[in-house]
């Protein structure tokens, strides 16, 4: 993959942070994480309805157990 749009081929690798929705970071995507919306999850510039509106129709998403234990803190 070009990461550096330099036209050549880079290694690289991501750093994986957490799901859209997952406020308290444990690869799940819960109704817990429903109650602390405290900032700007979808990136619009503001806190509102729209941030738990987007973060509530990923309820129920997580990362595989294997993969989560891959992932560093």
């Amino acid at each position: 993959m070009d990461l550096d749009g330099d036209g050549q081929f880079d290694d690289g690798h991501f750093e994986f942070f957490r799901l859209f929705g997952d406020t308290n970071g444990n690869g799940r995507v819960e109704a817990s994480d429903q109650l602390n919306i405290n900032e700007d999850i979808n990136g619009d510039g503001r806190i509102d309805t729209r941030d738990r509106r987007d973060a509530k129709t990923r309820l129920h998403q997580a990362v595989d157990d294997a993969l989560l234990a891959l992932i560093d803190d």
